[in-house]
């Protein structure tokens, strides 16, 4: 494992901006946020039902925000092939638009952790939109470039709270190139961007001490 890491080999999964792949919601009323951070598992049977996109799931299924993905037997298996490292399953039925169902889909709760982000190491960029330019953190950086060394990994919950991130290694990336999967949308974190306001608003705690961000 290198110290510090390559940053330019981890991946942010995000939704894709495209509508067309198959997504779903979970049925199950459980706490699928703990479930995502590998710190509980689903009580019972899990149920997926097609909320929208296509009537046929791609290889992986998006959820909803600070949810689990869906993760078919064949990545599964290529994962397990590939010995990839920070993840743990749970079962999923899954539900089409006129409740088929589709074998073969699992829940990924992810093991793996990284310190938090230290926006302090960030840089700083402006975009322009009709209401003038608005700064924005460019690139996510680990507090003492701290990674556990596994291939899924999220942050450590510091004393702000815990994120939804979910992050990969280039290992799974490649995976997934391999298998033609276009349904999640894989961001270096070196180029990944979120406005200032955002962290302001959601965890003002988080923003690095003695800078002032304005808006131009």
């Amino acid at each position: 494992m290198d110290y510090p890491p390559d940053y330019t080999k981890f991946y942010v999964l995000r939704d894709t901006p495209a509508t067309r792949p198959f997504r779903g919601d979970f049925v199950n009323q459980d706490d699928w946020f703990s479930i995502l951070r590998g710190e509980q598992m689903p009580k019972e049977m899990v149920v997926v039902k097609h909320t929208e996109g296509t009537r046929i799931p791609s290889q992986i299924i998006y959820t909803s925000p600070a949810s689990p993905l869906l993760f078919h037997e064949k990545l599964i298996d290529k994962f397990v092939k590939e010995g990839i490292s920070g993840w743990e399953l749970f079962e999923v039925d899954v539900l089409g638009k006129s409740d088929e169902i589709y074998n073969g889909y699992f829940g990924l709760s992810i093991k793996g952790r990284c310190s938090s982000i230290d926006y302090a190491s960030s840089l700083i960029v402006y975009r322009e939109f009709p209401g003038g330019s608005f700064p924005y953190f460019q690139g996510r950086y680990f507090k003492d470039n701290y990674w556990d060394g596994s291939d899924f990994f999220m942050e450590n919950a510091d004393e702000f709270g815990a994120t939804g991130f979910q992050y990969c290694s280039e290992r799974v990336k490649r995976i997934l190139d391999e298998l033609k999967v276009k349904s999640i949308k894989l961001e270096k974190l070196t180029e990944f961007e979120i406005d200032v306001n955002t962290v302001k608003i959601g965890s003002p705690g988080r923003l690095p001490k003695g800078i002032t961000f304005t808006q131009k």
